[in-house]
């Protein structure tokens, strides 16, 4: 029977590696169910009000939806800046980044 290396040749240890990725993404998948249930909420509520407020609701959640992605490409943009300013060791450029 093989036995399980904890380390491999990059010299990662991959218990560590696996929790921490999974106290990364289970705040995130959180955040994705609330803001799926508040949608789903809206929409139950709105459903018995009236076709109007329920697509009033819907264009309000479109232009939501648009300035989510504008802000999720500006902070990967500075965190990728970071990152590679970090591996240079300039953290003049960093503070500049975070401004």
């Amino acid at each position: 029977m093989l036995r399980k290396r904890e380390q491999d040749h990059l010299g990662i240890e991959w218990g560590k590696f696996y929790r921490t990725v999974i106290a990364l993404v289970v705040p995130m998948a959180l955040q994705n169910l609330i803001n799926v249930g508040v949608t789903a909420a809206d929409v139950i509520m709105l459903g018995a009000v009236g076709e109007d407020a329920l697509s009033g609701a819907s264009l309000a959640g479109q232009v939501q939806y648009i300035m989510t992605l504008f802000l999720f490409g500006l902070t990967s943009g500075a965190t990728v800046l970071t990152a590679q300013y970090w591996g240079k060791g300039d953290r003049d450029a960093i503070e500049k980044i975070q401004q």
